[in-house]
């Protein structure tokens, strides 16, 4: 291997994107608060709706963030949840679904959206 492969990282295990995860943390909490639903049962393998549509809706508002889902999956694990890369894609499908056929996911997602846009721009303004 040459010393600029070694230079620039391709044999380097890649680390976590701290700035991603308050990001996911921060859209985990939104999620929780805009389904009233606590964080511990987001994160739980509980089926019913609110749970599962507070995941779907966590995957989709990570992904389009963007976050890559290798990512979403960690930070997933970091708070107990074990997901699988086509159950992730999954989730995001069935939220742009139904986000096309029902204005209450829309108006969700774009709350939540517009919320972390505020947050954003009040944070780098400063």
């Amino acid at each position: 291997m040459s010393q600029l492969q070694t230079s620039i990282g391709i044999q380097q295990p890649l680390k976590s994107n701290s700035m991603k995860q308050k990001i996911f943390k921060s859209y985990a909490v939104s999620v929780c608060d805009t389904l009233n639903i606590k964080q511990r049962d987001l994160f739980s393998k509980k089926k019913v709706r609110p749970m599962v549509d507070g995941r779907f809706i966590l995957y989709y508002l990570c992904f389009h963030r963007p976050m890559r889902i290798r990512d979403i999956q960690e930070y997933m694990a970091d708070e107990g949840y074990s997901i699988s890369h086509s159950a992730i894609i999954k989730g995001v499908s069935i939220i742009t679904e139904r986000m096309e056929s029902d204005q209450d996911y829309l108006d969700l997602i774009n709350k939540i959206t517009n919320e972390h846009s505020e947050i954003s721009s009040t944070t780098t303004s400063v």
